[in-house]
């Protein structure tokens, strides 16, 4: 009991959930008032998660209007049934299955994975180099991208438990490889597009593994991905050389502001005073005051 408890999270569906941690919080309670155990509760934290609904009722066997799994799997796979499932919705609510969805899913994996092959077997080829210390703009933008994505999937997996969110942002990071591509693909770049690529693989391993092996093998690992650690966060990285800033005139939005990261007060109430249309409401008005709240927004009032 000592060693494995308190639970630390308890998954389950809303109707089991209830009754199960009734009687478990019950008799945990009963052998603690014993002298039996000294915690008061079994489980730290709890997360029900939602029902599968179809037709707008929820799939019981008793209605006859169940999926088999099986089946899905044999059409689409496991990998795509799972994002698909995930990608849904938040986890705690109901999810409404389709047919359509999980096809929309399939598209997805297919992106996912065609992002790795394009230049998968010339990078296995390669030694592995560091990445350069000073690199051309579209690779710090691509370096920034990845950053953003391990914070965000990182934070949404073990802290929010939002998969759907993660998913999201996986997508976005293909997205943005796809684009950028062209342009790192060869030079000092090429570092960063290797990062990428790899680390859009081990982010993406716990939600579609059987796809993520075979993607990781053909970047030339001769490991399997249960020996690959969860790739770091690099907060610098991450960070973005400018920032945009919403510019309020008396409490409404009057404009927005692109400035450095890192800027000054001075610098950015100047840069928002100076933009057109807060100008325009400024303008002839005695400014009453001037906020800056780092990295949201500038409020100016005047009357």
């Amino acid at each position: 009991m000592k060693y494995w408890f308190p639970i630390d999270l308890y998954v389950g569906g809303i109707e089991h959930a209830i009754l199960h941690l009734v009687y478990s919080r019950f008799w945990t309670k009963v052998m603690r008032d014993l002298g039996l155990v000294s915690l008061g509760e079994p489980v730290t934290r709890l997360f029900p998660q939602g029902m599968v609904h179809k037709d707008g009722e929820v799939m019981s066997k008793s209605k006859g209007n169940t999926i088999a799994p099986d089946d899905v799997i044999a059409r689409y796979g496991a990998d795509t049934l799972r994002l698909y499932i995930l990608f849904a919705g938040p986890p705690e609510l109901a999810m409404e299955w389709s047919e359509t969805g999980i096809e929309g899913r399939t598209a997805s994996s297919s992106g996912c994975g065609g992002s790795s092959t394009g230049t998968a077997a010339a990078l296995a080829a390669e030694p592995r180099v560091p990445l350069p210390t000073e690199l051309p703009a579209a690779a710090r933008d691509l370096r920034r991208k990845v950053h953003q994505t391990i914070d965000k999937v990182t934070r949404d997996v073990e802290e929010r438990i939002q998969l759907n969110t993660a998913v999201a942002a996986l997508m976005e990071l293909v997205n943005e490889a796809y684009r950028l591509e062209p342009e790192v693909r060869e030079g000092p770049g090429r570092a960063a597009l290797r990062e990428a690529l790899e680390t859009l693989v081990l982010l993406l391993n716990p939600f579609t593994p059987h796809a993520c092996e075979e993607m990781w093998a053909r970047l030339g690992h001769a490991e399997g991905l249960v020996h690959a650690a969860w790739p770091a966060f690099d907060a610098e990285a991450a960070r973005e050389d400018a920032v945009e800033l919403a510019v309020q005139v008396n409490g409404k939005v009057g404009g927005r502001v692109w400035v450095p990261a890192g800027a000054t007060e001075e610098t950015i109430r100047a840069k928002a005073l100076a933009e057109p249309r807060v100008a325009e409401h400024v303008q002839g008005r005695q400014m009453v005051k001037c906020v800056v709240v780092p990295g949201r927004l500038v409020s100016v009032v005047v009357q």
